[in-house]
């Protein structure tokens, strides 16, 4: 049955659909369905959905996280192409990460301790306090992981709560930007450490926490404040901070809340092109300038928006200050460079229904394949290329021009004697 239902899955989405519940479908009989029902009944008891359902009817202990969850263990197939320790913290440890699996994480564990110590007493609060605060998102919190999160203690004193309570903490500390506190601490490696994927709490925590903990006087909303304390290397005007803080208050956790601070209302939206249709594939930069398609850096509120018009491809300049990679490696061939490059894309699956980028590869790729272009772009590309080869197409040009003109009169001559 379990290769029938992966044989038909995805195919009932075309035929009549009569089913709209598990219990519907369960309550018919399979000797009277038709082809149509039965592969749409298929689909139902083969979703995640009524697996779910049936082992907790069973009794069977089931993970609900895996329904809503976004915190993901990084895929070992990445971690072989980019590299293991560039998804591994190397100061700090955020959320459930193991931060006794290496030494250099366990300097900071103390330094979070004094952090929550100046936060709860500035806030006038206690650590039950908080607790009651933070557990009603307990649940919330858990479905946040892909995996369930236990502690040999949890069921005793509330362990879960506890590290969320401290992670929390320790960040908003960290966003206030104390001087005393920041002192000695190695701040320009935390920027890496707090947007792996691996080393996460909820964003909801962060503003639960936050909106019980702030002064009256504080004006400053989370999002600015998280906007602020990264755009030391982001290097982006106060006056955008205040504008993208607007939009990033439901935001999943810092990493995406960082990733969404680059994405503009206008690139969020999903291309217009039909279900059937497949993302298509952009040919490399240099097959595209060897066919006339000319690249022109322009000002741009996210290096992200990348627009073509009349042949140009318009972009904004990317300066790679962020990047680990660049800037430990020590790159210093181009080969190396495009390697990194082409091994982002690995491993990668794309969102084809989300993938803003359709519109402008399609465009791209008819400008590509446009005969007309091609042929005049390599008359350019061959008798253009240098001054010396533009003279001499000229003076060819002209030669065959007096030619012309040469047998023009004398045809003209011959027809019409004087």
């Amino acid at each position: 049955m379990a290769t029938l239902f992966r044989r038909h899955k995805g195919r009932c989405h075309d035929h009549f659909k009569k089913f709209e519940t598990f219990e519907e479908a369960a309550q018919c009989p399979f000797q009277q369905m038709k082809l149509d029902n039965w592969i749409k009944c298929c689909d139902l008891f083969a979703s995640p959905e009524y697996q779910a359902l049936n082992d907790l009817e069973s009794g069977v202990s089931y993970d609900t996280s895996t329904l809503t969850c976004c915190l993901y263990r990084v895929p070992g197939t990445i971690r072989e192409i980019n590299g293991k320790k560039w998804y591994d913290p190397r100061v700090v440890s955020i959320g459930h990460y193991p931060f006794n699996k290496h030494e250099r994480l366990q300097t900071i564990q103390k330094h979070k301790r004094k952090f929550y110590s100046i936060l709860v007493s500035k806030a006038g609060k206690s650590l039950d306090n908080l607790m009651e605060i933070i557990r009603p998102l307990e649940a919330q919190a858990r479905g946040f992981y892909s995996e369930k999160i236990e502690f040999e203690s949890d069921l005793e004193d509330d362990t879960f709560l506890k590290m969320l309570i401290l992670e929390g903490c320790f960040i908003l500390e960290l966003f206030r930007g104390s001087p005393y506190l920041l002192r000695g601490l190695a701040i320009p490696h935390f920027y890496g450490d707090l947007l792996l994927l691996e080393n996460q709490i909820p964003f909801v925590v962060l503003e639960t926490l936050f909106d019980n903990t702030k002064k009256p006087d504080d004006q400053d909303p989370l999002t600015f404040l998280a906007l602020r304390f990264f755009n030391k290397v982001m290097r982006r005007s106060v006056e955008d901070l205040k504008k993208m803080s607007q939009h990033l208050k439901d935001s999943l956790h810092l990493l995406d809340f960082v990733r969404k601070s680059f994405i503009t209302p206008d690139l969020d939206q999903p291309p217009e092109r039909k279900n059937s249709e497949t993302v298509p594939v952009i040919y490399c930069i240099t097959m595209l300038l060897k066919d006339g398609i000319k690249i022109k850096l322009c000002e741009a509120d996210s290096f992200l928006a990348v627009k073509f018009n009349n042949g140009v491809i318009e972009m904004s300049k990317i300066t790679p200050r962020t990047s680990s990679t660049f800037t430990n490696s020590y790159v210093g061939k181009n080969s190396e460079v495009v390697q990194f490059i082409n091994n982002l894309g690995k491993e990668m699956d794309v969102e084809t229904d989300q993938f803003y980028l359709y519109n402008f590869f399609g465009n791209v790729n008819r400008r590509y394949k446009s005969t007309y272009h091609a042929h005049w772009t390599g008359l350019k590309h061959r008798y253009c290329n240098t001054p010396w080869s533009c003279i001499s197409a000229s003076a060819a040009l002209v030669l065959l021009g007096l030619t012309f003109l040469q047998t023009y009169y004398t045809i003209y001559a011959y027809v019409n004697p004087k």
